[in-house]
């Protein structure tokens, strides 16, 4: 159950009553900014999931401390909210991702965010966004060549990088070109403790961020994934203006789509998440045994 506090913190408890364990979610949040029960009006602050109040207890009852809730730090960076599932007392928010979609040290221009559910189990949904990820991307203005990639994956720590070309859709639709010659690049960054994605389009002459998109998923059930997105477009100096298609880059969308065509996802060469998932060496030396 996620709620936000009397202050706007976002607050995450078990969504059962210590009393009867009715659903806490069917309840309301008080004036205290508290988490009622909607059933005997039990309430809960939302730091601890400890119980502040028992409306039958009579004046001068305690309430004993063992009535509680379990509850789950927290953290919100860029609109989303991230859950620590292990012990609260041992949550680091330094393995969040410091991922955004503003521009250098400027707020997001007009941000726009959706959801979706998905018929694909988590794990690979996250391989297919590494590999194909024009069979998870709805951007009609602008087209991903997924199997020209800008040189190799690039493994971190904390992140893996990969890179391709893309192309303006109206002008792909009436030529070919060699991967140096594609005037777009997009670069998909995964943090890799937490699977968000930071998708950015940009222009390959000048390495400028044009479109910027985060992705973060979540299993709903083993063939369910839950999937938001932020996105924005950046302003365009007067330089970037005379090499942009501007009716293009005024339409451009971005989402995630919510079907999937089978035929080309069977299709799919497991590079990028073979490569993440241990099963395939990149850098091997081709003439070790």
């Amino acid at each position: 159950m996620l709620f936000r506090d009397g202050n706007g913190v976002a607050r995450i408890l078990e969504d059962q009553c210590a009393h009867r364990r009715a659903p806490l979610s069917l309840g309301r949040i008080t004036e205290q900014g508290w988490l009622q029960c909607s059933y005997h009006g039990w309430c809960y602050e939302g730091k601890a999931g400890e119980c502040k109040k028992i409306p039958n207890l009579s004046e001068g009852e305690s309430i004993p401390g063992q009535y509680r809730v379990e509850h789950f730090a927290s953290a919100e960076r860029n609109g989303m909210i991230f859950l620590w599932s292990g012990d609260p007392g041992k949550a680091d928010e330094s393995e969040l991702p410091e991922f955004s979609i503003a521009s250098g040290k400027k707020a997001a221009h007009n941000p726009s965010e959706g959801f979706c559910l998905i018929t694909l189990p988590h794990k690979h949904f996250i391989a297919t966004l590494l590999d194909g990820p024009s069979l998870l991307l709805n951007t009609p203005q602008v087209t991903l060549i997924d199997d020209h990639m800008l040189g190799e994956p690039l493994f971190s720590a904390d992140h893996l990088v990969v890179e391709r070309v893309a192309d303006w859709t109206e002008k792909a639709r009436r030529r070919k070109r060699i991967a140096s010659d594609y005037p777009l690049a997009m670069r998909t960054t995964l943090h890799r403790q937490t699977d968000m994605a930071l998708l950015e389009w940009r222009d390959d002459a000048t390495n400028t961020a044009l479109l910027s998109a985060l992705v973060a998923s979540m299993a709903v059930t083993d063939c369910v994934t839950a999937v938001r997105w932020q996105w924005t477009t950046h302003s365009l100096t007067a330089k970037h203006q005379s090499l942009v298609p501007r009716r293009a880059f005024e339409q451009i969308q971005f989402a995630v789509k919510q079907t999937l065509d089978a035929a080309a996802l069977i299709k799919l060469h497991p590079y990028v998440s073979s490569i993440r998932n241990g099963q395939l060496d990149a850098f091997a030396d081709p003439k070790a045994g």
